[in-house]
């Protein structure tokens, strides 16, 4: 009986060491992030072309809250020295922008 249960409870160890393991393996990484961040960014700009003026304060506070999300995201991937281009050159215009 005591076999039994310690079979049991290994196999149920086992299933919990899969299930975290492959969730792992599925969170996005910092670029399929960006390319996230985005898409859902102009998908919120192209709201304005059906929005109504009932909705368009909630529109404008989407789109900003998406856009920073996504220079966040790019400062982020700055600071790990990710990058689209090759080389060490500097490509200032294509920076986030600077808080004041």
């Amino acid at each position: 009986m005591k076999g039994n249960i310690l079979q049991q409870l290994a196999e149920v160890k086992d299933y919990f060491v899969e299930l975290f393991s492959s969730r792992e393996q599925k969170l996005p990484g910092l670029i399929e992030m960006i390319d996230n961040a985005q898409l859902a960014w102009k998908m919120a700009v192209d709201q304005l072309n059906y929005c109504d003026k009932d909705m368009l304060d909630y529109v404008i506070f989407d789109i900003h809250a998406k856009e920073r999300r996504f220079m966040t995201l790019l400062m982020q991937a700055r600071k790990q020295g990710v990058a689209a281009w090759s080389g060490g050159e500097s490509h200032e215009k294509f920076s986030p922008r600077k808080e004041a």
